[in-house]
Order: structure tokens, then C-alpha cells, then sequence
């Protein structure tokens, strides 16, 4: 019952039962619809007309405000037990759950309560937590914030699913405190809304105060609003699978693999030990030689590792019910029956100690079953995240098996060819000018010479590819070929070099294998899927050796522009967004507006041109034979698409560096390397295709002038390579201090297209606000993190200890140490909120309460806090700009000057007009340097960077 998002979020009664009947509904599906009725007492004969009117009866029908002021007011369904909390003294209010006769429950009285700031009403059933839940408009958020928080650690204490329905009227359309705190604390526990689309919805307003929060699988759950007037809300309906469901999933074609053990991997050994290769070393020409050599290694292949299918079988069991459990199981199951049948309350009573007995054995077991296996595997992280993903129920992304694409009916084949064709037209761009040198670099005078390989350099590449690399058109693994490296080094060392002198590329290396994935939104828009190409093993090998060559001659040659942070060694997305921070305090400091343009260009690794690509490749060195097997590389390529199991025919590829290459990021550098040469370009900032630029000046009217002029160089140098600008999801962004006001708005333009200004933008996985608070990037982080740390909260009593550490390092630490020299510096309310989170994180951790303090854990484990994170990395920072003997670094703070502030301090800090300009790093490492000044001492020291941080961080915990 997986959910498909290509379904409608609204449903009338009609459309309702076409979809029940395609939908594998069956007795094992929970099935719960909710209204907040406003009275229903007085729309009882409406509603039941609607449900008689659905195809489906439901199991549980939840109410919000039934106005019920006693016994006398409650409406009957037939066929449905009831359960009620109603106002006695108050008009309005209320809650009911009706429940069908066959379902056995509880109600869980230490969470059913009514008061002025919440009603709810909580039962059990079976493995799951039903709560029905109203919150009055006048009802306190925090009263209601905590009751929500002590129900959703109870059930996740208690290792439960929960259904939480109702009215909570607080709008998920907005972006409010109220709204993101419900968020926040839905996400803690593993929990999200389900219900997406408004359900309030008048003349002229809508919202959605209609909720469910769920830890079930979102995919796995079949929802929506019915378009059905019984109340001035809409009511929705849910479908959740049980946890004994039978979900079917259907393959078109049968599913092979290859067995890869020692076994097979000896005798591929022995196989290839028989072969001299003197055909491929005598054949001169590459295409050829390669041919050869690839064709005889996979006839030894497919004889080692014959392709076998691969029989699924649907498992009786989970690993942790053993025959024992399995059998008591069933004997539960017949205990059941019978009391349904009978209804004898002594047989009830014989069955739930029975089963209350066995659900504890349960999950003794499987808790028992999951420390055990964590246990042997938690130093092997591809296993242990295997193993976390079935835990946690991660379901591979289905491609549909049919597709309707603009009237047309796509199946098997054909559906995999009309991906291909997609995927190869998404490059093409309309531009036919003719490309000239006017923005180009000086020539560069020397020309590069492809120093020839030997089994050293060849060896070395081979044993770095990962084993878990997925195979290209060859179909070979990475794991077979390293345990035959001696053996092919010979024949491989000879067909390199063959391939660097002549200048040729081997044919058969130019074929991409793609596979499609989902990023999301409608399945008929082909935009949604993101192309993922493999390319055969050995390519990648004679990639290496090129890409090797041409970095360290652009190197020696100062070829690649320094405002290029892409691909580039010591350099990282940091010290890209490190460059534009100071920059726009600097700019802060002196009074100035600073205008950033964050450039988006239209499928600009795709839309590279080969011939435009290769003279600039000319320019820079690039020359003879050299650019021969470029050219060579480049052209003559093409791919094909796997789409379920079938396979697209081979199409050419016309245009763009190649996707899934070693080389490709490289070229793609070169290719965008004369951007810098626009004029008026100091400030220009790029990582690989993302392109931003800044301007400053205390006038608007300038920056304006400054930014339009600019974006009209940038447009010629666009024609001129034949690349096109998103002009929609290009922005600017107008940076200034908080106290410093605006006047008007820019007009800002690009090719007649206005840029749109926003307050705020996303860069490289930080978001940049116009004031430099980074507010909306804490906000984002909590969001990431309280989802984090539901991964947490939801298997705490599954995993051992040091598993979850591992987690929080994975998962939380890895969010709060990205870029922290950007963000690092916001104010101390907004670390708060992190530390908040950060302490939660450590609870889970330990198995602490709420309530328990953290600190002793955060000790015992050595974890750093928010404040300690942000002092590593400095240090960091520190040691790393030593190491690069810049200036020496540490020196230039150690320089006396009346534009610096001393104060007795061995390093001396910059003058600062505004609190902006301590957020420098030209302030923060000599106020960091006082403050602890054996930090300095160790970043001098002749120690390595693993021992560096080691001694970093037991520093850090003892004196900070």
C-alpha cells in the first residue's frame, strides 16, 4: 500500500472508491477518518450519508468539538464502541473516537485528560497509539507542547506506532513560532504531519489546523482531504499498514546477480593466471588493444562469476522471533480467535497475560538481536548503515513500471529510451554564436608533456576505487579486479601509455550506463529524475592518470583562477563562504552596502560545448597530442538508460563534460576559468558551476550601476560560450548591518529579466541573511537536527551504546560542525537553541530523561558543545593556514600598528567599529590566540593533523 505522490491530495465520494478499489485494502490496513464537526450532534444524519457513500467502512472514525455536553448528546454508529470526553460546565469542545466492535482496545488514562488548554482522548490498539487531540484557540502552547512531548516519549519508550489526529489550530501554512515548535517536537520523537493541503478553507482564507502526526513510514501511509461540506473544516481520511501487513512488490523482469567471495575470487584468479596478453600488447592501436584485453578479462569473469538469479522469498519471521516465540505466536493468535468467537471474559483474561507475557519476551529478543548484531558489525560502517536502513524501514525509490507522458502510454523499453532521449536533450542550448577570445586568459606559453605511467602509479589507482562502486556497461566489480591487480597491471601499464602517446581514447570506454532517480514531485514530469552515469572500470583508471597530469601542470602554471574553490586541494566549501562572510563585513565595517548575486546556470555541466571547451584547452597548455586525446575523450561518446530492468538502445552524446567522470569537473573548471576576465569581476566567488558576485558602496544608486553593468559583461560572456542564465532562480541579496536602512528597492536586471531580491539565500548549504544574523540557517539546522535526533529517540533501547554515538556523530555533529567559521558567530540565543538540541541528543545517547542533567554524558563520551565545536575549529583553521607557511600566518597578528588594539596581548586584534567586525577571522584567531595560547604552540609544533586534533580536543574539554 505504498504511497504514490502522484495521487490528488483532495477526494470527493467518487474518486474516493476508484481509488479503494486499485488500492490493496484489506483487513490488515487500519483505516481512520477525522472531522472536527463544530456539533455533531447536529450533523449526524450528514455525516453518516457521507460514509454510508464510501466503499470502505472505516475502523476508526475520530472527532474534534463534537459539542457534547453529556450522555444524552452522544451520537451512535452502528457497528462502532465509543469512547468520549465532552465539556459538562462549557459550551463547545469535545472529543470522541469511534471504534469498530472487532477491535480490541484500551484506553490509556494518564494521557486522556480535558482542560482549558487541551482535550485528548488516547487509546491502544494492538502495536499502536490512537490519540484524538483539541487545542482551543485560547489554550496556552506551552501547556499543550509539553503534554505532546510526554506522549510521544511514552510511546516511543514504549517502541509503538502512533496515529495522533485532530485540531490543534495552530496553521502548518505559516512559518510561525507556534507551527515550528509542533514541527520541531513531532520530528524529535521520529514523528511527521501527513495531511499537507488546507482543510479550513473560507471566501477568503484557508489553513491547516486539520493535523496527523505519525512515525509510520510516509510512504506507506494512503491519505487526503475529502471535499465533502459537513462542517466549516474537511474532514481526511488515512490508511496505515499493520505491522503483520503483506505488501506485494512486483518485478517485471527476474533479478540476477554475481556470487563474489573467496571462492569465486580464487578461481578468477587461477583463470587469469593462464592468460600472457601478448594480443593486446602487439595490437598498437588503443581501441583495439583495449578491445582485446576487455573482451578476454570478461570471458574470465562471467566464467568466475556467472550470473545467477536471484530468488526472493517473502521471510516467515523476523531474525529475532526464534521457532520458539514463532510458535507461542500462533498459539496467541488461536487464543484471540477464540475469545472473538466466544467472547468469554475468562478466556480474555487467560489471553492477555498470555500475550502481555509474550510481547515482552518479544522485545527482549529483538533488543538482544539488534545489541548482538551492532555488536559484531559496528566498526564496519557500510554494514552498520545497511543495517540501520532495514531498521529504520529505508524503502529503495521505485521507478512506476508505466508512465502517460503528454497523451503517450510508456512502457519497459520504450519508457527507458524516452528517459534517454530526455537526459540527452536537457544539455542542448539555443545559442548558435560563434565563440571568441574576448574575455579570455593569456595564453599560457608552455605546453604539457603526459609523462608515461608505470604499475606503481596504475597500482595505486586501482587499490583506491571503492569496492562498492557500481559497475558500468563492463559489468565488472571493483573487488574482482583487485584481486588480479598484479596480474592486468602488465597488460593495463601498456595500454596507458599506448593511449597517452597516440592520443586515443578507446571507443569502448565511452559508454555511460545511467540509472534514473526520483527527486520528487509528479512522475510524468521527466524534470523530476536526476540521471546517475557510470562508467566503465578501466576508464576511470586512465582518467586518473590524465586528470593527475593536467591539475599539476595548471598548478605549476597558476592556470585556474583563485577565485575558484572547486575541486581544488585546500580548498573547501568553507573557505568559499569564509571569503564572502569577511568580505561583507569588511564592507559593514566601512559604512558600505554589499549587493550579492547568487547566479544559477541552466544545466551548465551538460550544456558545455566540445569545441569551445577544447580551445580554451589550447590556451592553457593544453596542446598536441594532449589535446588530441582529449578531443578524442570527448567525442563519440555515448549512454544508455536501465529502467526497471529494461534497457534503452545507445544513443550519442552531443554535448557536456561527462557525467560520472574523473575528468569532467576539471574540464568543467577550464571551461567557466575566464569568468573571472569580465571586467569589474574582483569579487567574484565559484565553486565548480555555482557562481556568485559581489559589489559594495555606501549608494545604492551605484551598487545598482555597478551590479547592471556587470550582469550585461556577464551576458556577452554567456552568448559567447553558449550558456544560459536561470534567470528565475537567480537572486540577489542586499547585505547591510541590522541599523543601517534601505531607501528603495534595486532594480536589478539580466537581459531584460528583473533578478529578484530576497531577504535571504542558500549557498552552499548555508543560508546567507541580509543582516548576516544566520537565523534562518539555525532554524533550518534545528529542523535537520530534531529529525536527527527522532532517529535517535525512535531506537534508543535497540541500539548499544556506542552505536548511537556513532549516529550522533553522523547525524547531528556532522549538521553542527559544516561551515561553523560562517555561522559560528551568531548570537549566543541561537547557540542556545542548538545546545538545547545538542543536549537532547546526548540524553538519548545515555538513556536519560528529560530531566536528567546531560553534562555528566557529555563528559564520559567527550563530546564537544556548540561553544567547543566552534574553538576546534578554529584551531583547525589555525593549524591548517600554518601548515600552508601563509605569511607565516601566525605572524601577521604579532605586528604592532596604532590600527591595533594590544591591551598586553602577544596578538594583536584588528580595531573594530561595529559587533560585525568581531566576527572577522582576522579578530577571532588573535582573540582566540590570547585566550588559550598553547593552541598556538601546538599548531607550530611538528605534529601531525590526527595527533594535532586529538590534543585539540582533550584541550578543549579541560579548559573551556
Amino acid at each position: 500500500m505504498a504511497r504514490d505522490y502522484n495521487e490528488p491530495s483532495y477526494y470527493d465520494s467518487a474518486l474516493f472508491n476508484r481509488c479503494i478499489t486499485d488500492k490493496a485494502v484489506t483487513a490488515k490496513t487500519l483505516k481512520l477518518f477525522h472531522l472536527n464537526a463544530r456539533s455533531l450532534r447536529n450533523k449526524s444524519d450528514e455525516v453518516c450519508l457521507f460514509l454510508d457513500s464510501l466503499s470502505t467502512p472505516f475502523d476508526v472514525l475520530a472527532f474534534t468539538e463534537t459539542w457534547y455536553s453529556g450522555e444524552s448528546d452522544i451520537v451512535r454508529f452502528q457497528d462502532y464502541k465509543c469512547e468520549v470526553i465532552c465539556r459538562e460546565s462549557r459550551r463547545g469542545g469535545g472529543v470522541a473516537l469511534y471504534i469498530q466492535n472487532k477491535l480490541n482496545y484500551h484506553v490509556l488514562h494518564d494521557f486522556t485528560c480535558m482542560n482549558n488548554d487541551f482535550e485528548s482522548l488516547v487509546v491502544g490498539y494492538g502495536g499502536c497509539i490512537i490519540a484524538a487531540v483539541y487545542r482551543p484557540p485560547s489554550g496556552a502552547l506551552n501547556v499543550f507542547f509539553n503534554f505532546l512531548e510526554e506522549l510521544l516519549e511514552y510511546v516511543m519508550s514504549i517502541n509503538q506506532k502512533i496515529v495522533l489526529v485532530g485540531d490543534m489550530n495552530i496553521d502548518l501554512l505559516t512559518n510561525g513560532p507556534a507551527s515550528v515548535a509542533l514541527l520541531e517536537i513531532a520530528q524529535a520523537s521520529g514523528c511527521e504531519n501527513i495531511i499537507s493541503v488546507p482543510t479550513r478553507i473560507t471566501e477568503g482564507t484557508e489553513s491547516l489546523i486539520d493535523i496527523c502526526l505519525t512515525n509510520y513510514q510516509k510512504t506507506d501511509v494512503f491519505s487526503g482531504v475529502l471535499t465533502a461540506d459537513l462542517s466549516d473544516h474537511l474532514p481526511f481520511f488515512c490508511f496505515f499498514p499493520q505491522h503483520n501487513s503483506q505488501h506485494k512488490l512486483l518485478r517485471n523482469n527476474p533479478v540476477f546477480s554475481r556470487l563474489i567471495n573467496a571462492t569465486t575470487l580464487e578461481d578468477f584468479y587461477n583463470l587469469v593466471l593462464t592468460e600472457n596478453w601478448d594480443d593486446v600488447f602487439k595490437e598498437p592501436n588503443p581501441t583495439k588493444s583495449y578491445d582485446i584485453f576487455i573482451s578476454k578479462l570478461q570471458q574470465y569473469y562471467n566464467k568466475a562469476f556467472p550470473k545467477v538469479e536471484i530468488k526472493t522469498h517473502k521471510k516467515s519471521r523476523k531474525p529475532w522471533v526464534t521457532l520458539e516465540l514463532y510458535n507461542r505466536i500462533k498459539v496467541r493468535d488461536r487464543m484471540f480467535a477464540t475469545f472473538i468467537k466466544t467472547k468469554d471474559k475468562s478466556l480474555l483474561m487467560e489471553y492477555k497475560k498470555f500475550r502481555n507475557k509474550l510481547s515482552l519476551d518479544i522485545k527482549k529478543a529483538k533488543i538482544n538481536f539488534y545489541k548482538s548484531t551492532f555488536s559484531e558489525i559496528y566498526k564496519d560502517p557500510a554494514k552498520l548503515w545497511n543495517t540501520m536502513r532495514k531498521l529504520m524501514s529505508i524503502k529503495p525509490v521505485f521507478i512506476p513500471e508505466e508512465l502517460k507522458i503528454d497523451g503517450t502510454l510508456y512502457t519497459q523499453a520504450l519508457l527507458a529510451d524516452k528517459f534517454n532521449t530526455h537526459f540527452l536533450s536537457s544539455g542542448a542550448c539555443e545559442s548558435a554564436t560563434v565563440y571568441d577570445n574576448h574575455y579570455s586568459s593569456v595564453p599560457v606559453l608552455s605546453s604539457i608533456f603526459l609523462e608515461p605511467t608505470d604499475e606503481t602509479e596504475v597500482r595505486n589507482i586501482l587499490m583506491s576505487l571503492k569496492n562498492n562502486c557500481a559497475s558500468g556497461v563492463d559489468d565488472i566489480k571493483v573487488a574482482a579486479i583487485k584481486a588480479v591487480t598484479e596480474l592486468v597491471l602488465p597488460p593495463l601499464v601498456d595500454l596507458c601509455n599506448k593511449i597517452l602517446v597516440s592520443g586515443i581514447f578507446p571507443e569502448k570506454m565511452k559508454i555511460a550506463k545511467v540509472s534514473v532517480i526520483h527527486k520528487g514531485g509528479t512522475y510524468e514530469n521527466l524534470n523530476n529524475y536526476r540521471p546517475i552515469s557510470v562508467l566503465p572500470l578501466f576508464s576511470k583508471v586512465v582518467e586518473k592518470i590524465i586528470n593527475s597530469r593536467f591539475y599539476r601542470f595548471f598548478t605549476i602554471n597558476n592556470v585556474i583562477t583563485d577565485k575558484q574553490f572547486g575541486f581544488q586541494k585546500g580548498k573547501s566549501t568553507e573557505s568559499a563562504l569564509i571569503y564572502i562572510k569577511d568580505k561583507i563585513i569588511t564592507n559593514i565595517e566601512n559604512r558600505a552596502y554589499t549587493i550579492g548575486i547568487f547566479l544559477d546556470f541552466r544545466k551548465a555541466f551538460d550544456s558545455i560545448k566540445h569545441e569551445i571547451l577544447l580551445e580554451k584547452l589550447s590556451v592553457y597548455g593544453i596542446r598536441g597530442n594532449a589535446l588530441d586525446l582529449i578531443r578524442s575523450y570527448l567525442y563519440s561518446r555515448s549512454q544508455y538508460t536501465v529502467l526497471n530492468g529494461f534497457q534503452s538502445k545507445l544513443a550519442p552524446i552531443i554535448y557536456g563534460v561527462p557525467q560520472g567522470s574523473i575528468l569532467g569537473p576539471l574540464l568543467f573548471l577550464i571551461y567557466i576559468n575566464d569568468i573571472v576576465n569580465i571586467p569589474e569581476s574582483r569579487d567574484i566567488i565559484l565553486y565548480a558551476d555555482d557562481t556568485n558576485v559581489f559589489f559594495s558602496s555606501g549608494n545604492l544608486d551605484q551598487l545598482e550601476e555597478f551590479a547592471n553593468s556587470w550582469l550585461s559583461k556577464l551576458l556577452l560572456w554567456l552568448k559567447r560560450n553558449q550558456l544560459n542564465l536561470n534567470t528565475s532562480k537567480t537572486k540577489y541579496v542586499l547585505f547591510r548591518s541590522k541599523n543601517k536602512p534601505i531607501s528603495r528597492t534595486l532594480n536589478i536586471f539580466f537581459d531584460g529579466e528583473k533578478i529578484e531580491g530576497v531577504k535571504y539565500h542558500k549557498f552552499l548549504g548555508v543560508w546567507f541573511e541580509e543582516t548576516l544574523s544566520w537565523t534562518v540557517h539555525i532554524e533550518k539546522m534545528r529542523v535537520d537536527i530534531s529529525r536527527a535526533i527522532g532517529i535517535l529517540n525512535k531506537f534508543r533501547e535497540l541500539l548499544p551504546k556506542r552505536v548511537k554515538l556513532q549516529l550522533y556523530y553522523s547525524l547531528v555533529y556532522s549538521r553542527l560542525q559544516y561551515c561553523m567559521l560562517v555561522w559560528g558567530t551568531t548570537t549566543q540565543t541561537n547557540k542556545e537553541k542548538l545546545f538545547i538540541l545538542q543536549k537532547k541528543a546526548v540524553r538519548f545517547i545515555e538513556n536519560l530523561n528529560r530531566y536528567e542533567h546531560s553534562f555528566p554524558a557529555f563528559q564520559k563520551y567527550k563530546i564537544l558543545n556548540i561553544d567547543q565545536i566552534l574553538l576546534l575549529k578554529l584551531s583547525i583553521f589555525i593549524f591548517n593556514k600554518t601548515r600552508q607557511n601563509e605569511a607565516p600566518f601566525l605572524y601577521i597578528f604579532n605586528q604592532t600598528s596604532a590600527n591595533y588594539s594590544l591591551r598586553n596581548a602577544q596578538y594583536t586584534k584588528p580595531r573594530v567599529r561595529t559587533n560585525y567586525g568581531t566576527q572577522h577571522l582576522t579578530y577571532l584567531v588573535p582573540d582566540l590566540l590570547n585566550k588559550h595560547p598553547n593552541i598556538a604552540e601546538m599548531a607550530q609544533a611538528h605534529i601531525s593533523f590526527f595527533y594535532f586534533k586529538k590534543r585539540i580536543v582533550e584541550y578543549v574539554l579541560n579548559h573551556s
